[in-house]
């Protein structure tokens, strides 16, 4: 049997969740096609979905505001297409997410490297850079910790690819507060949605319940590993799974938070060690 994106996301029950009474900012590509409305606004391409039928890639077109987009197309600069440690004979189609966070690390979920969670190994597991990277793709160096409770790892990727590195450009910001939960939150989630390349979406609403970060931003396979942002564009959690039920307020999603990533790190590198200097905790 061939199975598709199994690596992407886990699901509690089955289906992807969407939440439109929460979700402020649909589904758009990041780095895909885009044409002018007018002075302030542009039209991007986007997914399409309904009730009935799965995903579809660039089925719509969206229109966003210049400034906001602009400001998404920067902060995805540090987020990447992850392709796990599959046997590619089965899982050919199977993707991830992963983002930079400091010198040539980066942190993507534990199941996206191994969906059984009893693995750490480099094994085929690698990133591919954005467009202004060309696309450049990084094999993993190390994985250097994992957490399969909170679902994330650590990893150290290779330096560089014909020229291409990821220490050439800046990390993202990590902010390890804990959050506080509230109902008028902006939360900006990027990924690579469905394996279609990298999406962004945002939505109202985050709350800390049972040491996971609940988020109404609409992410489907392929968001594992991917980060969410506050209203500050500062990363606060790992994409980790997704409800089942869709089209209701109920419809939420889940991230591993920041806060407990980092007391994690601390406990395993020590606070000190070189490795985890490099990490850019706010």
């Amino acid at each position: 049997m061939r199975i598709l994106f199994i690596a992407l996301l886990f699901v509690v029950n089955s289906q992807a969740s969407i939440n439109p009474e929460n979700q402020l900012q649909p589904l758009f590509k990041v780095f895909g096609k885009s044409a002018q409305v007018d002075d302030l606004n542009i039209s991007v391409e986007a997914p399409y979905y309904s009730q009935r039928t799965r995903l579809r890639k660039n089925g719509d077109w969206l229109t966003i505001s210049k400034s906001f987009y602009a400001q998404i197309k920067d902060l995805a600069q540090g987020v990447f297409i992850a392709r796990p440690n599959k046997d590619r004979r089965v899982y050919s189609e199977a993707h991830g997410s992963a983002f930079h966070v400091g010198e040539n690390l980066i942190l993507t979920a534990h199941h996206v490297i191994d969906i059984n969670k009893e693995k750490k190994q480099c094994k085929r597991f690698s990133i591919r850079l954005n467009p202004s990277q060309n696309g450049a793709s990084l094999g993993c160096e190390k994985v250097i910790h994992c957490n399969p409770e909170l679902d994330y790892c650590l990893v150290e990727m290779e330096k560089s690819w014909r020229g291409y590195a990821l220490e050439k450009q800046a990390p993202l910001v990590l902010n390890a507060q804990k959050i506080t939960s509230s109902s008028s939150s902006i939360i900006t989630a990027i990924g690579n949605t469905q394996g279609f390349g990298i999406h962004a979406s945002t939505g109202k609403g985050a709350h800390y319940i049972d040491n996971e970060i609940y988020f109404y931003a609409t992410v489907f396979g392929g968001n594992s590993g991917g980060p969410i942002f506050n209203d500050n564009n500062e990363v606060i959690g790992v994409v980790t799974k997704q409800t089942a039920i869709q089209y209701s307020p109920d419809a939420i999603n889940f991230a591993a938070p920041m806060n407990l990533i980092r007391e994690d790190l601390i406990k395993a590198l020590g606070e000190d060690s070189e490795t985890f200097k490099k990490i850019n905790f706010k």
